[in-house]
Formats: C-alpha cells, structure tokens, sequence
C-alpha cells in the first residue's frame, strides 16, 4: 500500500507539474495574442491614414484634372492626315469660326495634340483632337459661338465639346440608365456639378443627388409612361369599336347622300317652274276670256242699241 501511495503522489506530483506548465503556455498564447491583437490595432490604424492619404491623393489629383479641363476643349471629325500639324488645322477653324486674327487665335491656344480612344480604334475614325487654352474666358467664348453657329472643316461640320475629368465621367456612368430613359421620353436634363442631375418632368423640376433617388425616379417615369400607353390602347380600341364601317365606305354613302339631295332639289325646283307655268297660262285664258266676254257685251249692245253705233 505504501509503495501505492508513493507512486500516486509521484505521479500526482508530476500531474501538477504539467498543469502549471500548461499554464504557462496559455499565459505566453494569451500574451502572445494580446500582442498580435496590438499589431493588428496598429496595422488597422495604419490602414486607415493609407486611406486617408489615398483619398487626399485622390481628390488632389481630380482638382488638378478638374482644373486643368476647365482650360481645355475636345474637337470631333478634324480629317486626320500624316504628318499633320494640327496646331495650325485648329487655328485655322477657330478663325473662322470667331471671326478673330490668326495672331490672336494663336496666343489663346498652349498646346494640342490628338487622344486615342477605343470607339476611334474599333470604328477606324479620326482622333479626337485637345485643345488647351491659355484662359479660361477664350473657351467660354468658343463654346457659346459653337452653340449659334458650327464650324467647319474641308466642309465637314466639327463638334466642339466640353472636357470632363476621368472621375466625373465614370461618376455619370451610374446614371446612364436614367439618361437613357429620357432621352427616349424626349425630356431635357442638365448634369450638376458635383453629383447627380436636374430634370424638368410635367413643368416640374426634379433634382437627382444620388443613384437610389435615380432609381426611384426612373421607376416612376415609367411606371406612368406604361399606364400612359395602356391608357391610348384601350382607346383606340374604343373607338376602333364604334366605328362599324370603313372610313371609306362612309365616305361614299356620304356622297352618295349628297347626290340624292342634290337630285331632290334639282326636282323640286323643275315642279315649282312646271306650276308657274301652268299658272301663266291659267292667267292668260283668264284674260282672253275677259276679253271675249267685253267683246260679246259690246256686240250685244250694238244690237240692242245700232244708232249708237253710228
């Protein structure tokens, strides 16, 4: 018993001796965790300042864009030719177009050159062309006389367009679904400056800010143009319904009822000119009869009476 009791106090001994040894590792896990916990919070913050740098960054690099288009204008259809100077092309049309010097023309103008873009590559067309400007003023004054009249180019007609930022473009794309609904309905819409767009539906304007307010609105737009187009269906079924004969058939009974009361006229006045007649005529035996009857009196009183006579 005693040799029992020996060995399980060893072996409870050694027991207790791995149980505060797996302590000890729990405790270094637990360390070893509240460190890497640390690291993470430190990584996490760092992070986020690589956020905010980013979108700094970001936001520096679209004021520059946004600032350096505010100088700039894109032009459409110049022929593109090799070894072309297109400084002297662009000149030569906005002269034309503003009525200017070329002098002057050419102060205005810093620099242009031609863009590559994927519809000019799939499509094989000419380049649009980038004008930067030395004012801000000139391509105000360019863009308000392109409005009124269009320039021209070895007689073809050229497009002058605004130049938007690379984050402007891609911010408007979200709403090409809305664009393209009202370019279908005929509506006009004028894109806002910083976000959205404004539009004008049944004398109402509308200002969109955001694409769950587009999505709402072009659900609504055409939800009513669908109940619109039912609406001239069950109409025109209506009407196709009253309608027992055909426009042409209608036509020709019309006219055919036009005739027969023309005819009806026509007979109506042959029978009164027929009883005029008749009547003249009633008048004149009338007369003659009068005539033959003065006649006889006077015979007869001549015979009653012959020393008159003489």
């Amino acid at each position: 018993m005693a040799e029992i009791k020996e060995e399980l106090k060893k072996e409870i001994k050694g027991m207790k001796k791995e149980n505060e040894a797996m302590k000890e590792d729990i405790e270094s896990l637990k360390r070893g965790k509240q460190k890497q916990e640390e690291t993470q919070d430190k990584t996490q913050e760092r992070m986020k300042n690589l956020e905010i740098l980013n979108q700094r960054v970001i936001q520096r690099q679209d004021y520059l864009e946004r600032t350096e288009t505010e100088y700039q204008l894109r032009l459409r259809n110049i022929h593109e030719e090799k070894e072309e100077n297109i400084r002297e092309k662009v000149t030569e049309i906005l002269v034309e177009l503003l009525q200017r010097m070329k002098e002057y023309i050419e102060d205005q103008i810093d620099r242009t050159y031609r863009i590559n873009t994927n519809y000019a590559r799939k499509h094989k067309t000419d380049r649009d062309v980038i004008i930067q400007l030395t004012r801000k003023v000139m391509r105000d004054e360019i863009l308000r006389t392109g409005s009124k009249k269009s320039a021209f180019y070895k007689e073809k007609r050229i497009v002058i367009l605004k130049e938007f930022p690379t984050s402007t473009i891609k911010n408007r794309r979200k709403y090409a679904f809305l664009t393209d609904e009202l370019k279908r309905q005929n509506m006009k819409f004028r894109w806002e400056k910083d976000e959205g767009l404004m539009t004008t539906y049944k004398g109402q304007r509308y200002w969109v800010k955001s694409v769950e307010r587009a999505r709402q609105f072009y659900e609504g737009i055409k939800a009513e143009d669908m109940d619109e187009e039912k609406d001239h269906v069950s109409k025109g079924k209506q009407n196709k319904g009253k309608r027992m004969v055909s426009p042409r058939k209608e036509e020709l009974e019309n006219c055919n009822q036009r005739i027969t009361r023309s005819m009806a006229a026509r007979a109506t006045d042959t029978q009164t000119t027929q009883e005029e007649i008749a009547t003249n005529e009633e008048d004149e035996e009338g007369e003659e009869g009068e005539e033959e009857t003065q006649e006889g009196q006077e015979e007869e009183r001549q015979e009653e009476d012959p020393e008159i006579t003489e």
